[in-house]
């Protein structure tokens, strides 16, 4: 039986901001995008700082701090996922966040009733620890109080779906809010069933 929903922040609950800045200035580099992932990942194990990100995503790209800034600035939360949690899912569910990320970025940029909607929220450059790294599924899921079978995973990358799915988790690959919420419903009624 499923207890509890866990999302992914950017490209899920948030568009992609820094990842938008990266598909607009390093797409066509390999180089660059291999540096860009290196960078991305200190940042979200916590071995460098947002600034320090920030700094960095700048200067590969040749462009100052503040273009980065306003890519940073322009993420836009998911409205309608947001209220699909609220009518749907949180009556029923603990309801969680597991985000890649170098800052509080769900804590931020959410209002605070929107914020409380969620039971938990594992930041990994709190923890030192990534997706698709199965530790941090685990993490997640124990924080919730749940097992992992117990729990729907949501997210825009494959890669990190998939890191979920080796753990025993139930999972919907995000690719637009329709597409998940019919996906997340099926599973969700099929595990009432249980």
């Amino acid at each position: 039986m499923i207890k509890a929903v866990i999302f992914d922040f950017f490209g899920v609950l948030s568009s992609r901001a820094l990842g938008d800045f990266v598909t607009d200035y390093f797409d066509t580099n390999d180089n660059h995008l291999q540096e860009v992932r290196k960078i991305r990942s200190q940042a979200d194990l916590g071995q460098i700082s947002r600034q320090e990100l920030i700094k960095k995503l700048a200067a590969l790209a040749g462009v100052p701090i503040e273009t980065v800034l306003s890519y940073e600035n322009s993420a836009a939360i998911n409205e309608k996922l947001i209220d699909f949690i609220r009518q749907k899912l949180k009556a029923k569910y603990k309801i969680g966040i597991l985000s890649n990320a170098s800052g509080d970025y769900a804590k931020e940029e959410m209002s605070r009733e929107d914020y409380k909607l969620f039971d938990d929220a594992l930041v990994s450059y709190h923890f030192g620890l990534v997706k698709p790294n199965p530790e941090i599924y685990l993490l997640a899921a124990k924080r919730l109080g749940v097992k992992p079978a117990e729990a729907v995973f949501i997210d825009d990358k494959e890669i990190c779906t998939n890191g979920a799915k080796a753990i025993g988790m139930q999972t919907v690959w995000y690719r637009d809010f329709p597409q998940m919420k019919q996906q997340l419903e099926k599973i969700l009624t099929a595990g009432s069933d249980n």
